[in-house]
């Protein structure tokens, strides 16, 4: 997948948080001190990239450029351990730079994944 196609992933990806997070923040309405709501996002923000990619493959930005997370041997659905290892490698300070590296992320990399297109009915195809 070309880097401009993994910035739209991340950048609807981050408005889908961002979105959500001001709704949490919003809610909150000081019942949780200001300290805690960054570690309380973080949990959140892994969770969201586990949930979408596990559940259902892939998150919205994948789902808005028809592509979704595959296992690289396979071509299958990841299992759960390489879905757990994707998205904490996703948490790896300036993870972002092995795509000017290796034109791959990094998290692509250490969970042996990577970002097939799918049609419009949602089946894989090569």
């Amino acid at each position: 997948m070309n880097l401009r196609v993994r910035l739209i992933h991340f950048f609807i990806d981050t408005l889908v948080y961002f979105f959500i997070a001001l709704s949490i923040l919003t809610l909150n309405n000081n019942t949780v001190r200001i300290e805690l709501l960054k570690p309380i996002l973080l949990v959140f923000y892994f969770i969201n990239y586990f949930l979408f990619e596990f559940f259902l493959g892939k998150t919205p930005g994948k789902y808005f450029t028809r592509v979704q997370v595959a296992d690289y041997k396979t071509f299958h659905n990841p299992n759960i351990w390489q879905v757990l290892i994707r998205t904490m490698g996703r948490m790896i300070p300036l993870y972002f730079l092995s795509y000017f590296i290796t034109g791959k992320g990094l998290h692509d990399h250490i969970s042996n994944t990577f970002l097939i297109q799918t049609n419009q009915k949602n089946e894989k195809t090569k």
